[in-house]
């Protein structure tokens, strides 16, 4: 019985040895003069390890997690660099499991940021819509993604680049088309880990929202508003905003000499709201030869298809963005008399009915 505890003690040893691993085994942490970038650093199987810095100790250090119920007991340490100069280094911590002794590796790598970007799911909002997550990575000069920027403030501010005749400056204090949006404003986000203290400072991290308040075309701009990154160029990311617009009829077949009328709508909302034509949209039709277009009323001038396109003065380039429909010319190829409402000629006396012809 002994000999059997004991073989079943040594396969749940190797089980642990091959089974413990970082949530990331090497790490890029951007260097700054009077900022400290930290890193969760986590064994993601629980176990109870001693870690430490083995080599790089100017470089990083290490700290215990807050509020940990067991101080003797732990799996996961904050790594922070400490280093100011402005080389490329690598420091390494060490985890020893207090059970197995197994060790594991995790190469802290710190460099300076030579380039930022933004990141997004679409450069496309919509009115009455989520607002978009914009997010930042930066890149050192090899093109490696830092690891987390989180404890960097970034500085992002709004720009117009709507058609109107006003000044950029006027632009943007009268007519702005986009909205930065807090996490905790959002029913439809939870404010991450990373941004919660600039949330409470109405500071902006890494990670911000964005959200369309007027149709229209606009832009973020971001900068690096530290020293020792001054010559690290703003990175701008245009954007568009679009009211969520269909044309009825999406899909018209007429004869010469028809007139057709096109409303356009809006889904407001959840609710579809008819939009009256004016300054800021209206309607063209491509192949003016096929049929004219004023104000939504569409005459049918000779054989032919066209799209009809609906267009908004404040977009910049609207021509491939609006809705479209499509209005088709054509002869009659015959005539049927139907019996409304069953399209049935079986009926019953003294029952009403109207007779339709459809070509």
């Amino acid at each position: 019985m002994k000999i059997l505890l004991l073989v079943v003690a040594f396969a749940n040893a190797l089980t642990l040895c091959s089974s413990f691993k970082f949530n990331k085994p090497r790490i890029l942490l951007p260097i700054f003069n009077d900022i400290r970038v930290n890193f969760t650093l986590q064994v993601l199987e629980k176990g109870c390890f001693n870690f430490r810095v083995s080599s790089g100790q100017d470089l990083i250090q290490l700290n215990r997690i807050e509020n940990n119920e067991n101080e003797e007991c732990v799996n996961k340490v904050i790594v922070t660099a400490i280093t100011k100069e402005k080389i490329r280094s690598t420091g390494v911590v060490l985890a020893e499991h207090i059970q197995t002794a197994e060790i594991l590796r995790c190469d802290v790598i710190l460099d300076v940021i030579d380039t930022f970007n933004v990141h997004t799911t679409t450069r496309e909002l919509f009115l009455e819509e989520a607002p978009e997550t914009f997010e930042l990575k930066a890149q050192d000069a090899n093109g490696n993604d830092f690891t987390t920027l989180e404890g960097i403030e970034f500085s992002w501010k709004l720009g117009s680049q709507t058609k109107d005749t006003k000044s950029s400056s006027e632009k943007n204090n009268n007519f702005q088309v986009l909205r930065f949006v807090t996490f905790s404003e959002s029913k439809f986000h939870q404010v991450p880990k990373e941004v919660e203290k600039f949330e409470t400072t109405g500071r902006k991290g890494h990670i911000i929202l964005l959200e369309g308040i007027n149709s229209g075309s606009g832009k973020v701009i971001v900068k690096l508003p530290f020293e020792e990154y001054r010559e690290i160029p703003q990175v701008e990311v245009d954007i568009t905003v679009l009211a969520n617009l269909l044309i009825d009829p999406v899909d018209v077949n007429c004869l010469v000499g028809d007139t057709v009328n096109f409303q356009v709508l809006q889904l407001k909302q959840g609710k579809l709201e008819k939009i009256i034509l004016g300054p800021q949209y209206y309607l063209e039709i491509e192949n003016k030869s096929c049929a004219s277009i004023v104000e939504g009323k569409a005459l049918c001038l000779e054989l032919g298809s066209s799209l009809v396109t609906l267009h908004d003065q404040n977009l910049v380039e609207s021509s491939s963005r609006g809705p479209k429909a499509r209005i088709t010319v054509s002869l009659a190829d015959r005539i049927a008399i139907n019996l409304l409402p069953f399209y049935n000629w079986m009926t019953i006396v003294n029952e009403k009915h109207e007779i339709v012809f459809d070509l």
